[in-house]
């Protein structure tokens, strides 16, 4: 049935994957589409800047981190995604660039590794 094709679809490519870094374990899954987008609204006050390429790991990072060490990376109060985005991307600039450069070096390789395994 098309409800079933379409819960299917929408869980296509939203893997999970563990990444650990100085003996800690931080779990986190492929963003879909309507997390992508947000990446691009979060990082856009830093556009045409330096950090611009920062923003955009960083955003990914908020976004795509479930858990660190087994606790929830944030809770939200309230279901308003916009401002749980912008939350999360505000608590994620608190992380040293070399954790989130190499925690996306490793959410590239697994978004990659997704992208050939569809063909």
């Amino acid at each position: 049935n098309m409800a079933e094709i379409e819960d299917a679809l929408e869980n296509l490519g939203g893997k999970a994957f563990d990444f650990s870094i100085a003996g800690h374990l931080i779990q986190s899954h492929l963003l879909n589409v309507r997390e992508e987008l947000s990446v691009d609204r979060l990082a856009k006050d830093y556009e045409g800047t330096m950090a611009y390429p920062s923003a955009l790991k960083t955003a990914t990072f908020a976004l795509s981190v479930d858990t660190i060490d087994g606790l929830p990376f944030f809770q939200a109060l309230e279901n308003n995604s916009d401002q749980t985005s912008s939350a999360r991307f505000k608590k994620a600039q608190n992380f040293y660039r070399a954790v989130v450069q190499a925690w996306f070096e490793e959410y590239e390789k697994r978004a990659e590794k997704e992208k050939e395994e569809m063909k």
